[in-house]
Formats: C-alpha cells, sequence, structure tokens
C-alpha cells in the first residue's frame, strides 16, 4: 500500500473510530446512570483522541480528504 493511501485509511479509520466511540459513550452512561466509572472515562478518552484531527484541522479540509479516500478506495 502506498504511503497516500495509508493516509486516506488512517483518516477513515480516525472517523469510524469517531462514531464508534459515541455509541460506546453514549452506552456507558446509560447503563451506569451517568455514574463515571473508569470504562466510561477511557472510551472518552478515547473519542477525545478521535477528534483531534477535527480539532487542529480544518472541517471542510476533513470533509474533503474524506471524500477523496472514499473515492481511492
Amino acid at each position: 500500500m502506498t504511503k497516500n493511501k495509508m493516509y486516506y485509511v488512517f483518516r477513515l479509520m480516525l472517523v469510524v473510530a469517531t462514531q464508534i466511540s459515541w455509541v460506546l459513550l453514549l452506552l456507558a452512561f446509560s447503563i451506569h446512570l451517568f455514574d463515571v466509572t473508569i470504562s466510561s472515562m477511557l472510551v472518552f478518552t478515547v473519542f477525545l483522541c478521535s477528534l483531534l484531527p477535527l480539532l487542529y484541522g480544518n472541517v471542510q479540509e476533513e470533509i474533503t480528504v474524506l471524500k477523496h479516500a472514499w473515492h481511492k478506495l
């Protein structure tokens, strides 16, 4: 796999990780009734780490990269 294609795959994986962490975070809070546990804090940390590219980059750039990644894969 070329370096460019690996970059697109990495960006797509970040978006998928963001969506999965949202679901896990909501499940953790609903099961424990907003009780802060280690598992929910870990899921929240994963969610924040997956949002770092969006926080430091331009959101429009992220959307453009993902469109190109979708067509290249």
